[in-house]
Parts: C-alpha cells; sequence; structure tokens
C-alpha cells in the first residue's frame, strides 16, 4: 500500500511518526478484523512493508511496561503466522540485539507454559508479578 504524502511533512516528522504515518492505513484496515482479514492485508504489504507493520504491531502494544511486554508477547505466540512475523521484521532491519530478546523471550515463556501446563493464550498482565518466568 503505498501512502502519499507532502514533502513538508515527510521532512518534518519524526522517525516515530513517519513510521505511523506509513502505517495507519493499514493497521485502519485491520484493526478488530478477522485474522483472514488481517493475513489478507499483510500480503499485499512489501517485505519493508511488512517489517514495518510487524514491528509496530508489536512495539505499540508492548512498550509501557514489563508486564505489558509479557502478555502482548504471550499473544502474538499464540496468533498464527504474527510471532515469526515480528522475528523476520526485526531480521529485516537487522537487529540482532532485538531479534536475541525476543528469542530469549519465547524460550523462558515456552519453557514457563511447560512447567505450569499452561498454552500461550493463557498469560494475562499480572502473571509477572504472580509467578516466576
Amino acid at each position: 500500500m503505498l501512502v502519499v504524502m507532502e514533502r513538508k511533512d515527510f521532512d518534518s516528522y519524526s522517525d516515530e511518526r513517519l513510521a505511523w504515518a506509513c502505517m495507519e492505513p493499514t493497521f485502519m484496515l485491520i484493526r478488530g478484523k478477522a485474522p483472514a482479514v488481517k493475513a489478507a492485508a499483510l500480503k499485499e504489504l512489501g517485505k519493508g512493508q511488512r517489517a514495518l507493520c510487524m514491528f509496530r504491531i508489536m512495539y505499540d502494544h508492548s512498550y509501557r511496561s514489563p508486564a505489558e511486554f509479557y502478555a502482548w508477547s504471550a499473544y502474538l505466540l499464540d496468533q498464527p503466522g504474527y510471532w515469526s512475523g515480528v522475528l523476520e521484521g526485526v531480521r529485516f532491519f537487522a537487529d540482532d540485539v532485538l531479534r536475541e530478546l525476543l528469542e530469549e523471550t519465547q524460550e523462558r515463556l515456552a519453557e514457563r507454559n511447560r512447567r505450569l501446563g499452561l498454552e500461550w493464550g493463557a498469560a494475562g498482565l499480572k502473571d509477572p508479578e504472580q509467578t516466576r518466568i
């Protein structure tokens, strides 16, 4: 999906604002929609757009606190294709530090699930306070 904007806007936006402006039309298409609609919209994006979109899906929902990072990571791991899409996006931007953090997060959450007999979808915001992850 091509996003059109004025050159003055492009030049004046912060990196975060520019990323949002580029992805906002896609986010409006997929917000609150069925998984099939989301998957179809993501397939229409180019590789770089998809990488940015998946990064924003992860970041925008998880940057406020460790509990949100935990719960959103578990949610994305529970959704077919989403976690791998986030990792693919991080690889696209060659962010090895973030990739390693996400892979370690997946390993720790998988171990927690095994230890407690839980599925990905059983995660909650208060889990980190209540149990050792």
